[in-house]
C-alpha cells in the first residue's frame, strides 16, 4: 500500500497530540487524538513495508477504503482525471446558467476595469425569448437534478423585465420537469427592493452577492455613483429592508487605502439587522492586471472585473488571512476552504449567456469574441468552446501536488491576464497552502469539540458546486 498523494497532515496548535489528515481529492477530513494510533507513523510504516500494531491495522483498512490508502499498482493521476472527467466536466447532476441582461452599470467603482469600456447592449425581448427556449432544450436533453440560474452584468437590476421573464418561466418548466431550480444574483445593491424581492422568491430567488469596499466612510470613497456620490446607506438599507428574506453573501476588496476599514466593517455586519441572514463573508485584494500582457488577447486588452480573478502576492494572502480571522472572531461565517476551481468553466453544462445570446464559458470572458464558446441559435458549443472544455489545464508539474482537486490548473481569467493564453497554468500555491492550514486548524477545533475522532467522514467532495 501507499498513501494517496493529495493527503495532508496538520497539528493543533494548541495540542499537537491531535493530527488532522485531510485528503483533498475525497474531502476527507479524519481527526486522530490517539497516542497509539499516529498518521505520520502509520504512513512511514506503509511506505517502509514495517509491520503494523493491531490498531494501525484496523485504521488502514478503513483509510484504504477511503482513498487515503492505495494499492501500489494504482495510479492516481489517473484516479483524479476520471474523478475530473465524471464529477467535474462531464457531470449532469447540475446545470448552472449566468445571465447578463446588461453590461452597463450605474456606478462608478473608480478600480473597476471595466468603466471605459462598457458595452450599451441590453437584452432584448426577443432574445430573453430564445435564451429562456435554448435554457429549455438544454434541460430537456441534460435532465439534471438542478438548475441554477445566476444573474450577473454590469447591474443586473438596471434591466429587470428579462430577469422577471426568465425566473417565472423556468421555474414553472422546472416544476413540470421535474428539476430544482434555484436563483441568486449578484447586484451592487442599490435598486434591490423588497418588492422585487417578494416577487421573485416564489420563482426560486434564494441568495444575493453583495460587495461592501469597507465601512461607511471607506466605501464611499470608492463604490460611487457617476456623479461621486457614494452608496453605503443606500445598500446597507436596502439590505434591512428585506431581512429574513433571503441569504446574502458579502464581497468585499481592499487595498492600502481601505483595509483598515475592512475591520469596522465587519463588526458593524454583524451588529446589522441581516446578520442571520449572511452565509459568508470573504474579503479580497483589488487586482493588479498585468496590461501588456492582456493586451495582447484579440480584443484590444478588455479587462474584466466579473469574477474573483485569484493572483495573490504574499502580503495580499496575509492580509487576506488577517480579515478572515477577524470575521471569523465576529462570528461571521467565512469561506470554509480555499479553492480556486474546478469553477464553472470547467463544466459542460454550466456556461454564461450576454445580453446578445453569445456563449462563454466564463463570466469573465463576455465581450472577449474571441473566447466566445457559442450562442444561443445553436445548441452545441463551437469549436472554441468544446477546445476550453478539453484542454488540459494543468501541467506535469500539478501532478505531484497535493492541492490539484482544488485548483485544477487555476482561474482561468488570471492565466489570460498573466500569459495572454488559457492554455497554461495560473499557480497559486502559496494562498492554497496557507488557507489550507488555516482550514484543517479551524476543523481541529471544530472535531476536537464534538469529541469525536478517528474515522470521522465529512461529506465528499464530489458534491462541490460549479
Amino acid at each position: 500500500m501507499k498513501p494517496s498523494k493529495f493527503n495532508i497532515l496538520s497539528h493543533g496548535k494548541d495540542n499537537p497530540g491531535h493530527i488532522l489528515l485531510y485528503n483533498t481529492l475525497h474531502d476527507h477530513r479524519i481527526l486522530f487524538d490517539d497516542p497509539d494510533l499516529n498518521p505520520e507513523t502509520l504512513f512511514e510504516k506503509i511506505q517502509h513495508g514495517s509491520p503494523l500494531s493491531p490498531k494501525e491495522t484496523d485504521a488502514a483498512v478503513d483509510l484504504k477504503e477511503m482513498g487515503i490508502l492505495l494499492d501500489d499498482d494504482v495510479d492516481e493521476q489517473k484516479v483524479f482525471e476520471e474523478w475530473y472527467h465524471a464529477k467535474i466536466r462531464e457531470r449532469t447532476d447540475i446545470m448552472q446558467v449566468t445571465i447578463l441582461p446588461l453590461m452597463a452599470c450605474n456606478l462608478a467603482c473608480h478600480y473597476c476595469f471595466e468603466n471605459a469600456v462598457r458595452e450599451k447592449g441590453k437584452m432584448s425581448p426577443e432574445m430573453t425569448d430564445k435564451t429562456i427556449a435554448w435554457i429549455k432544450r438544454r434541460l430537456q436533453k441534460v435532465r439534471p437534478e438542478n438548475l441554477n440560474i445566476h444573474f450577473f452584468g454590469g447591474e443586473p437590476l438596471l434591466h429587470t423585465p428579462p430577469i422577471k421573464k426568465i425566473a417565472k418561466e423556468l421555474w414553472k418548466f422546472c416544476q413540470d420537469l421535474g428539476v430544482k431550480m434555484h436563483m441568486g444574483m449578484i447586484t451592487n445593491g442599490v435598486l434591490l427592493t423588497p418588492e422585487l424581492v417578494d416577487e421573485l422568491v416564489p420563482c426560486g430567488f434564494e441568495w444575493v452577492k453583495i460587495t461592501f469596499d469597507g465601512d461607511k466612510e471607506a466605501h464611499d470613497h470608492k463604490r460611487v455613483f457617476h456623479g461621486g456620490k457614494g452608496t453605503f446607506d443606500i445598500i446597507y438599507n436596502n439590505l434591512c429592508a428585506i431581512a429574513g428574506k433571503l441569504k446574502i453573501a458579502i464581497g468585499g476588496n481592499f487595498d492600502a487605502e481601505n483595509y483598515d476599514s475592512m475591520f469596522s466593517l465587519v463588526e458593524r455586519l454583524k451588529r446589522s439587522p441581516f446578520a442571520d441572514d449572511i452565509i459568508v463573508a470573504r474579503f479580497k485584494p483589488i487586482m493588479k492586471v498585468n496590461s501588456v500582457i492582456a493586451s495582447q488577447r484579440e480584443g484590444g486588452g478588455r479587462l474584466s472585473s466579473f469574477c474573483d480573478v485569484c493572483a495573490f502576492n504574499s502580503k495580499q494572502v496575509d492580509e487576506m488571512f488577517a480579515l478572515q480571522k477577524k470575521t471569523l472572531e465576529t462570528g461571521l461565517p467565512v469561506q470554509e476552504r480555499p479553492d480556486i476551481g474546478p469553477c464553472e468553466y470547467h463544466s459542460r453544462h454550466s456556461m454564461t449567456i450576454g445580453p446578445d445570446g453569445s456563449i462563454y464559458k466564463c463570466p469573465a470572458f463576455v465581450g472577449l469574441r474571441n473566447l466566445m464558446a457559442g450562442d444561443i441559435e445553436h445548441d452545441d458549443y463551437n469549436d472554441q468552446g468544446e477546445k476550453q472544455l478539453m484542454t488540459q489545464k494543468w501541467d506535469h508539474e500539478c501532478e505531484t501536488c497535493h492541492f490539484l482537486p482544488n485548483c485544477a490548473g487555476g482561474c482561468r481569467m488570471a492565466a489570460v491576464n498573466q500569459t495572454g493564453s488559457l492554455e497554461i497554468k495560473s499557480c497559486d500555491f502559496q494562498y492554497l497552502k496557507e488557507g489550507t492550514e488555516e482550514f484543517m486548524q479551524r476543523e481541529i477545533v471544530a472535531l476536537s469539540r464534538s469529541s469525536e475522532a478517528y474515522a470521522v467522514d465529512l461529506p465528499s467532495f464530489d458534491s462541490l458546486p460549479t
